[in-house]
């Protein structure tokens, strides 16, 4: 896979302070209700899942996903949180 070669070779860079930031689309066009609950899914596949749980989500790149996965195992940094949510129709009823 792809993404373990990206993984490794982000993880053996000599500065210890990396920070991957991964801008994904976690919900496409639903609801607002189903994308919130759909991002706190995606969420915590990041924190538990595995590689393969990628495949039962809606993102525009779950190589990415994959990637800052992987990347975090190595450097066993495994937290990652939701960081200022927005969707379509929240940013359209405000």
């Amino acid at each position: 896979m792809e993404e373990y070669s990206i993984a490794n070779r982000i993880a053996s860079l000599e500065d210890s302070r990396i920070l991957v930031v991964t801008s994904v689309d976690f919900s496409h066009h639903v609801r607002e209700e189903f994308a919130r609950l759909h991002d706190i899914k995606s969420v915590e596949i990041l924190n538990q899942g595995t590689l393969e749980d990628f495949s039962d989500i809606e993102v525009d790149c779950r190589n990415c996903l994959a990637v800052a996965k992987l990347l975090s195992e190595k450097k066993k940094k495994t937290s990652f949180i939701l960081f200022d949510r927005t969707s379509v129709d929240s940013i359209s009823l405000s």
